[in-house]
């Protein structure tokens, strides 16, 4: 899309309002949010459509760029396409000369995958507010059930270690307040951890051979993904008498 700017500098015009006017002028209705992306040369914009779906606008430099040259910029992405490489084909739109925001207009809407997995987050109900709430509301009750069982574990007298430096770790433990009051160790098996502490709670990291020396009772699993894996290669140390806790998807001992 080129815009003619009455100032001297190329975007001084290019406000929010001038961007949904200028979609709206040729039939884009947007909903009033917008997300300005990274481009060095022009300006380049996300913008949510009334109707729930998302679309691109590039805002050409003006006097940069001749309307051959973006015809061209056009029929490359359409070679693109015709060659089964994935890209977002633009939507060529030409105003009336007379109009405040004269030139081709370029709209880039979403890919038949993208439309695909937007419509898979509506059914899930992820376009609502309600959703995330939940998700919310799920976290906090996984969070106190966490550590309602490893209070009581530390009350009976119990030694607690964990196993996995992983960021996802690093986030739960954070986020759930789970320190070094709680868990004696963290065990990983990348040697670039070891001797290190997890961030935040600053628990030190330690060789995964550490388990079976030290034989703490219980150890939290911090990389559940991997649970089958990491229970096969602990089976000395669950021989022994060693358990695991499984927090995700919800809490669990094994």
């Amino acid at each position: 899309m080129a815009i003619t700017s009455i100032s001297g500098a190329p975007y001084a015009q290019l406000t929010p309002g001038a961007v949904l006017d200028a979609l709206d002028g040729v039939g884009i209705h947007g909903d009033g949010r917008l997300l300005q992306l990274n481009s060095y040369e022009n300006r380049v914009f996300q913008a949510m459509l009334e109707d729930g779906r998302a679309v691109v606008a590039k805002f050409y430099r003006p006097s940069r760029w001749s309307d051959e040259q973006i015809l061209e910029e056009h029929a490359f992405a359409a070679e693109l396409a015709q060659a089964e490489i994935p890209v977002a084909l633009p939507w060529p739109l030409v105003l009336d000369a007379g109009s405040t925001h004269a030139g081709l207009v370029t709209i880039a809407g979403p890919t038949l995958a993208v439309a695909a997995l937007l419509e898979q987050e509506r059914a899930l109900g992820m376009d609502k507010l309600s959703f995330y709430r939940g998700f919310a509301e799920r976290v906090l009750g996984l969070k106190a059930r966490l550590r309602e069982l490893l209070g009581k574990l530390k009350k009976d007298g119990h030694r607690i270690a964990a196993y996995g430096a992983a960021a996802k770790g690093s986030t739960l433990l954070n986020t759930f307040e789970i320190g070094a009051e709680t868990l004696d160790f963290v065990v990983d098996r990348n040697t670039h951890k070891q001797g290190l502490h997890m961030p935040g709670v600053r628990i030190p990291i330690a060789p995964p051979e550490r388990l079976c020396e030290a034989m703490p009772a219980y150890t939290l699993l911090l990389t559940w993904n991997f649970a089958d894996e990491i229970l096969r290669q602990q089976d000395e140390y669950r021989r022994r008498g060693g358990k695991f806790i499984v927090p995700i998807p919800d809490v669990r001992v094994v």
